[in-house]
């Protein structure tokens, strides 16, 4: 079964039976992205198109890369991220019509930064709702003010999902880069 066959015997079926395709909900198939490269003489290589788009009330939200049923799951995950930044879009998916592996494309930048920078994301986590605005990185004020309205819930969220874990007797998962 090759790509087009998986999306539509498998892929297409699941976003419509999750609600998309209803009134405000439209998938998008063969999204164009950009005009292939310019290769002289007038002619432009094949063009860059996401197979499908996820928007809802005309805002692209998601964009899903899909690969024919015979392939690994996670064969698609790179052209997901690149399509998603191109499209300035938070989630990006790859699916092989039998399971799917979902970005977060805001938190694995958190994660990626807090990483490399030795900061616990949580505290990144802490003043990531909007991370970047038109006006550049948050600044000092919009930070205080998100710490005074959001830090408490923030903590008490960790600490019941921690006590969460503890009683169902869940540990924690670990990345490793």
């Amino acid at each position: 079964m090759n790509e087009a066959e998986t999306i539509d015997a498998y892929i297409l079926p699941a976003l419509k039976a999750a609600g998309w395709g209803a009134e405000g909900c439209r998938i998008r198939r063969e999204y164009p992205i950009a005009p292939g490269r310019i290769e002289g003489h007038g002619r432009r290589g094949k063009p860059l198109k996401a197979d499908i788009v996820l928007e809802y009330r005309n805002t692209k939200l998601a964009v899903n890369e899909a690969k024919a049923l015979d392939e690994e799951l996670t064969e698609g995950v790179a052209q997901a991220k690149n399509y998603a930044g191109k499209l300035a879009v938070r989630f990006a998916y790859a699916t092989n019509g039998q399971g799917i592996y979902a970005i977060d494309m805001e938190t694995a930048t958190i994660f990626t930064v807090g990483f490399f920078n030795k900061i616990p994301t949580g505290a990144l986590l802490l003043v990531s709702d909007q991370p970047m605005i038109p006006e550049g990185v948050k600044t000092e004020e919009s930070d205080k003010e998100v710490t005074r309205k959001y830090v408490e819930d923030h903590l008490r969220i960790g600490i019941d999902s921690l006590k969460q874990l503890i009683n169902d007797g869940l540990t924690v998962r670990h990345l490793k880069f």
